[in-house]
């Protein structure tokens, strides 16, 4: 039923299914909901420190801005309206990809590559770590929450120049032959094609 329900055009059944637990946990009672947005809000301002920790390595800096994050009424809001489970849900999938997306760039074998002996070699070469298995599994289970998510591969970009480092004055210090992107693109091409064909259905 959450795989094939709608609402306003916008598909998200992963936040369905969220509610649909909710319901089975705690009925009707508002307050198990709230509870439920709150520990996702938590965990969302814990994983923001870390993948700042980790991207910049500034610990007070990090922790200010998680701390600002955790606070800002907009953050709030989507905390206390228990209607915009989506938020929450859809930011917990964001910095989990983030995180497995630094993870997986800090591996030696994408840090520091080895000279490639051909071009299979060169596409599988992603394929083969975890990380980038994660990030992907996480970016889509944020499309599958909000679909905001869209706009993550562009973030990775972002990320690329700073804090990563990897782009030094105009040369990218990354394999063009690097797949991992083309991937993104395609789940973003794929779920926005699927927003556009609700919306149209939804009149």
């Amino acid at each position: 039923m959450a795989l094939t329900t709608g609402h306003a055009g916008n598909w998200h059944p992963l936040t369905w299914l969220s509610h649909m637990l909710d319901c089975q946990l705690f009925g009707v009672n508002a307050g198990g909901h709230h509870l439920t947005s709150l520990l996702l809000h938590l965990a969302n301002t814990l994983l923001l420190f870390g993948v700042l920790r980790r991207l910049t390595g500034a610990l007070w800096r990090s922790a200010l801005v998680a701390a600002l994050f955790a606070l800002h009424p907009l953050h709030v809001e989507s905390v206390a309206w228990v209607a915009e489970r989506k938020d929450v849900l859809s930011t917990l999938f964001w910095l989990l990809a983030l995180w497995a997306y630094a993870r997986y760039v800090q591996t030696p074998a994408v840090s520091h590559p080895k000279p490639e002996t051909g071009f299979l070699s060169c596409v599988l070469r992603p394929l083969t770590t975890g990380n980038y298995w994660l990030a992907l599994g996480f970016f889509v289970c944020g499309l599958m929450s909000k679909p905001m998510v869209v706009t993550l591969p562009l973030v990775l970009l972002l990320l690329d120049y700073w804090p990563l480092n990897r782009v030094a004055g105009d040369k990218l210090q990354i394999a063009s032959c690097d797949t991992r992107r083309s991937t993104l693109w395609r789940w973003c091409g794929r779920r926005r094609r699927l927003s556009v064909w609700r919306r149209g259905r939804a009149g």
